[in-house]
């Protein structure tokens, strides 16, 4: 089929040379490829029989099906244009123009109502003024217009993109839009000349359907009935006790019953309690007995409400919503709930989550006929086919108010089984994996999306750590109303991977050294958190100090990227706390256990991944470290050969990491022998006295220079940072040697002076290997003095760099305060020639 236009030709079509000078054909500014295309004669589209008076005569010359869905467009783009893959826009035009057009054209009809539904459902304006285009898959989304750093304006995109390139992710967009149709596509293959089409004659959606406005229960049910069948995964597993005077609301009677014996199944709530929620009804002292008794349950907010109506549908009787089962002005019953929130939420048979709305009012679309749900999908007959808009995918479909909420990310990640209520449809996920209630959007590859195992830690194999640091991430990115609930909040997830163990200001006791080694991301929503309950205590050295994103150090291979993120190897630490004993302050020692752990998982990864005396693994690090002074005692005469040279790290045989296995098959080994040769260049009269978020250590000190980088012009996606180097009065030179990590903490917790350089004492934390973004920072001389391989090719001199994990701090009289987290090298700390002392940590 080719266009009805008269001045039709292929290479002289006037029409078609204006749309492509005025951008609304962009096939690389190929004017010539535009015409082309339009104009190419085209089997596949000679199956479809196009009702022209659906369309309007922009739509009927430019042919948007044949344009989009077409193979032949491809493989024309290909050869006119580009040998590599690429894309072609169609200006539609203004929002304003297509609404002009509607009337008479079903395609721009189509895209006004799609682009605007997602305006509604993500809650932001499309202007009339704002350009539509169409590229190829189609999607809507909403981005701003730039020239250079100025934003001139915003368009609203349609992509479209059936045909031969892998799957691309808009990562910059905040709202997406996708499109489907039940033309028949072409396969991806290498282009041949011997390539045939796939069948093109028109066929029905093998499981299309348009999202209903009512929940389908008979599929909500089969739904859960597999998952309690055949999934051994998603079965009740092993929690900690639930509370004393663990309450349930009866479903069927209305009244809150206290639960003294072994309790029923039953459903949990987790939603939002949004503003004004304090005239709602919630338990409290003074009608504790009232709502005991049957009937006494109405009034609720209506998100309670559907959420027993969830309960009803599904056979369930019991629900546990916390305003309504926790006491919430007695704190010792209100904390003894809080505490036990991992045993709740993990023992509920199904946890309903009101992932729409922003308060308790919200309630739960499409749960029955009294609030249907929005639509927000549409579907129309044109171009001989049915076009239909797709749905958001799970992560989209969750940019939400309930998703920003630093309760509701524990609720999910406890809970085995989850159904979602989002505005445009339901969601059913289990260990197993996702279910959607529009099956017909389903784009990605189905992933979970809130687990407590983390996925995304191949690397690791049933580390706690690793899971409560991916965690930690998540959490941290969320919004807490009051500040006092930083840990309580995060409660649960610690006791499900530390059931039973000391937490310690957020961190694990059991993990401890490492857990001590986070920073935050370098975004401007950095703040300090400030909490007026003088019973909660955020020590700097906590992560509950700052409110913003945090990462914490992994392991050596627990990425892809290691080389990007560096690595902790050993701490160098040994962390004291205090307890009281008969009014007596003791101190006793934070036994961060798992650090042996962290020894057998990297051997693991150096066996598997690269072989010993390959790189430098963390036994030889640690013994630089000790030769080199950075351990507190005699280095043995019979570790290193008599030509090793403890100035500049160099390969020997007497350091072979086999030979050092074979010495040291554990930490615990290294220690020991460490703690027979023990010395210290001072003994300090007495311990000191600590207060509550004190921790004590004796380690190195040093004072090195801090230096503004800024962001790099040329790269906008660079952040700024600050360098460290030798301080002017320290031995060795002025060389950077290392950089903080999380500048925007520095700047917040320091005080910069006028020229942005300044002198900073350091501690030293652990050993580990250097993240390769701040090694290639380092010039050539500095990367070959503390490389460990001197035969090693230079290309790959910013990798296998030692270093030290160091913390800036300042000093209030003999109380040092965290400033910052940073890394240095081996030899830049050595050089800095760094003393011993007691630290006191605040």
């Amino acid at each position: 089929m080719s266009s009805s236009e008269d001045d039709s030709s292929p290479d002289t079509c006037s029409t078609c040379s204006r749309y492509a000078r005025e951008g609304r054909l962009d096939f690389s500014k190929s004017a010539v490829a535009a015409s082309a295309a339009v104009h190419q004669e085209c089997s596949e589209c000679d199956a479809f029989e196009i009702d022209e008076s659906q369309l309007c005569g922009f739509c009927i010359h430019i042919r948007p099906s044949h344009l989009l869905t077409c193979r032949c467009v491809h493989d024309l783009y290909r050869t006119k244009v580009s040998s590599i893959e690429g894309e072609y826009n169609i200006v539609m035009g203004t929002l304003s123009e297509l609404k002009s057009r509607q009337r008479g054209c079903a395609f721009c009809r189509w895209c006004v109502e799609a682009i605007q539904a997602n305006a509604r459902l993500f809650e932001y304006n499309v202007e009339e003024y704002e350009t539509i285009r169409i590229e190829r898959d189609i999607w809507i989304e909403l981005r701003n217009l730039r020239k250079g750093a100025t934003i001139l304006g915003r368009e609203a995109h349609a992509y479209v993109s059936v045909k031969a390139k892998t799957y691309r992710s808009y990562l910059d967009s905040d709202q997406r839009f996708h499109i489907g149709h039940n033309k028949g596509y072409w396969k991806t293959s290498v282009a041949t000349e011997n390539v045939k089409l796939a069948d093109s004659s028109p066929h029905s959606f093998g499981d299309f359907s348009l999202a209903s406005s009512i929940a389908d229960w008979a599929t909500v049910r089969q739904w859960k009935s597999v998952c309690e069948k055949d999934h051994g995964a998603c079965g009740e597993r092993a929690a900690s006790e639930l509370p004393a005077h663990f309450r349930l609301i009866d479903v069927t009677s209305r009244y809150i019953i206290d639960i003294t014996t072994s309790p029923p199944s039953f459903f949990a709530l987790s939603y939002v309690w949004g503003a004004g929620s304090e005239d709602e009804m919630t338990l409290r002292q003074n009608n504790l007995v009232d709502l005991q008794k049957p009937g006494s349950l109405h009034e609720l907010p209506r998100t309670i409400v559907d959420a027993m109506r969830v309960c009803e549908q599904l056979g369930q009787r019991y629900l546990w919503v916390d305003r309504l089962c926790i006491v919430q002005d007695d704190k010792q019953d209100k904390y003894g709930q809080i505490r036990s929130l991992e045993a709740i939420y993990s023992r509920a048979e199904l946890v309903i989550i009101a992932a729409s709305g922003d308060d308790m009012q919200s309630g739960l679309p499409g749960v029955d006929n009294t609030f249907p749900r929005q639509q927000y999908q549409f579907a129309t007959d044109v171009f001989g086919f049915t076009l239909v808009n797709k749905l958001h995918d799970f992560s989209s479909a969750l940019r939400t108010v309930w998703n920003d909420r630093g309760w509701t990310y524990q609720e999910a990640v406890l809970a085995r089984r989850k159904l979602y209520f989002t505005a445009a449809e339901i969601w059913f996920e289990c260990a197993e994996g996702i279910k959607r209630q529009n099956e017909y959007s389903t784009t990605w590859p189905k992933a979970r999306g809130y687990q407590a195992r983390s996925y995304t830690n191949a690397g690791s194999s049933g580390d706690d750590f690793e899971d409560y640091r991916y965690h930690l991430g998540q959490y941290s990115r969320r919004i807490l109303t009051y500040p006092s609930d930083v840990y309580h909040a995060f409660r649960g997830i610690e006791a499900a991977f530390y059931p039973g163990s000391e937490i310690i200001h957020g961190l694990p006791a059991c993990d401890f050294s490492r857990a001590l080694l986070w920073s935050p991301y370098n975004r401007p929503e950095l703040q300090e958190r400030q909490c007026s309950d003088q019973e909660i205590v955020l020590p700097s050295w906590s992560w509950a100090s700052l409110i913003g994103a945090i990462e914490t150090c992994g392991l050596f291979g627990t990425n892809k990227k290691y080389y990007m993120h560096g690595s902790f190897y050993c701490s160098l630490c040994k962390w004291e706390t205090s307890e009281n004993q008969d009014d007596q302050q003791a101190l006793r020692q934070i036994n961060s256990i798992h650090d042996e752990d962290v020894w057998k998982e990297l051997d693991k990864i150096f066996a598997r991944e690269l072989g010993f005396d390959k790189r430098p693994n963390h036994r030889q690090v640690l013994a630089l470290a000790w030769a080199k002074g950075c351990i507190e005692a005699d280095v043995p005469n019979d570790l290193f050969q008599h030509d090793f040279d403890p100035r500049r790290l160099r390969s020997s045989s007497s350091i072979s990491a086999k030979e050092l296995a074979l010495r040291w098959p554990t930490l615990q080994d290294f220690w020991t022998e460490v703690r027979k040769r023990n010395y210290c260049t001072e003994d300090p009269p007495g311990p000191p006295t600590l207060e509550k978020g004190h921790i004590l250590t004796r380690t190195q000190s040093s004072t090195l220079r801090v230096e503004y980088e800024g962001k790099s012009a040329e790269d906008a996606y660079s952040t700024e940072k600050f360098l460290i180097r030798h301080a002017p009065t320290g031995a060795g030179s002025v060389e950077i040697i290392g950089s903080l990590l999380g500048a925007g903490e520095y700047k917040l917790r320091g005080t910069m002076p006028q020229g942005q350089v300044a002198n900073v004492d350091f501690i030293a934390l652990a050993l580990g290997y250097m993240p390769g973004t701040i090694t290639m920072k380092l010039d050539r001389e500095t990367q070959r003095g503390n490389r460990f391989h001197q035969d090693q090719s230079s290309y790959l001199l910013f990798e296998d760099q030692p270093g030290v994990i160091v913390m800036a701090v300042t000093w209030t009289g003999s109380i040092a305060r965290r400033l910052a987290l940073g890394w240095v090298t081996l030899q830049g700390w050595v050089d800095s020639k760094p003393t011993f002392r007691r630290v006191v940590l605040a």
